[in-house]
């Protein structure tokens, strides 16, 4: 969650930071290493090329994109970055058909992140949960999200969603990449506006119409 969510942000440890000479290894240790002094890594006479989607209709994706681009590059994988249509790439992203993909999404578009935690990483068992096209499946961040979304005690609720924000960094799962920032422009006569990282909603009844 961002930090403009009391989900535990500055809680969370980041227990695989980034490390360039770790990936290295971990690479070697799969049988990826540069044979031939072209920069990139391969095996079998084959580089490791990986393709990352994301889409049109959010332009600041790309700059994510290449960013991650240039930094697989300084482990020599090659990412070829294809920027498609958000009906395509949602698609991708249920199947699982993808290497890569870089995605914008509103971490708690009421307020309550729970929705968001399941619908993208709760285990997808016999079909049920089609949205979680990456695999993931954790039976205990299952039971944390569930307990989160059940409870009425705001304290447990705010417990289980950092244990299951930890779970999703201990394996991960994803890579946060950051909050942008969003602009919202009224007319002067407007009144209340309030807006967030993960809000949807800004007509509320604090929003007024002055005469």
């Amino acid at each position: 969650m961002p930090p403009s969510l009391d989900y535990g942000f500055k809680q969370l440890k980041n227990t695989n930071p980034y490390d360039p000479n770790k990936a290295k290894t971990l690479l070697a240790k799969s049988g990826w290493t540069d044979t031939n002094g072209d920069g990139l890594v391969d095996k079998n006479g084959q580089n490791l090329s990986l393709v990352l989607y994301t889409y049109t209709s959010r332009p600041k994706l790309t700059l994510y994109a290449e960013a991650m681009q240039a930094d697989y590059k300084k482990i020599g994988i090659d990412v070829q970055i294809k920027i498609v249509d958000y009906t395509m790439l949602d698609e991708l992203a249920k199947t699982g058909d993808y290497d890569l993909l870089v995605s914008s999404v509103v971490t708690a578009n009421t307020g309550d992140p729970v929705w968001f935690l399941k619908q993208y990483w709760g285990s997808n068992i016999d079909g049920d949960n089609p949205n979680n096209g990456s695999g993931f499946n954790n039976s205990r961040f299952d039971e944390l999200t569930t307990l989160a979304g059940s409870t009425l005690d705001a304290t447990i609720a705010r417990n289980a969603i950092i244990n299951a924000q930890q779970i999703l960094l201990d394996e991960n799962a994803t890579i946060f990449l950051g909050y942008p920032k969003i602009n919202m422009i009224g007319k002067s006569y407007l009144k209340g506006i309030h807006t967030s990282p993960s809000e949807y909603y800004v007509i509320t009844k604090d929003l007024k119409k002055n005469k």
